[in-house]
């Protein structure tokens, strides 16, 4: 569902994403790459627009250990202007499975163009 990150005549910018992703049952061989994309509305009743999308790598840490990856990076660098904003987190790949946490992003205050 969507997110208001903003109210009345104001916008919000978003600039960084921190995903809190868990990826799992791989082998140290396989890649492992969720997209997170956004879409946003400017106004009620409006269509969603796509605004950003990025792909989040993992890695592997210790295949001995559940077959547990981590990301590549801290944060990931999205952008976006909206005021409300909703996120599709999605992967092509069948040789893996992933799980989704408290995902974080970094949104500050901004004005109407």
């Amino acid at each position: 569902g969507e997110v208001d990150i903003s109210d009345g005549e104001r916008f919000s910018f978003f600039s960084r994403l921190i995903p809190d992703l868990q990826v799992f049952n791989a082998s140290s061989t396989d890649s492992a790459t969720v997209t997170i994309a956004f879409e946003g509305r400017d106004f009620p009743g409006q269509s969603q627009a796509s605004l950003s999308s990025t792909d989040v790598v993992f890695t592997v840490e210790d295949p001995t250990v559940n077959s547990t990856f981590t990301p590549i990076g801290s944060n990931t660098a999205v952008r976006g202007r909206a005021r409300s904003v909703s996120m599709k987190v999605s992967s092509s790949a069948s040789n893996f499975q992933w799980r989704l946490g408290d995902t974080r992003l970094d949104v500050r205050p901004d004005g109407r163009r």
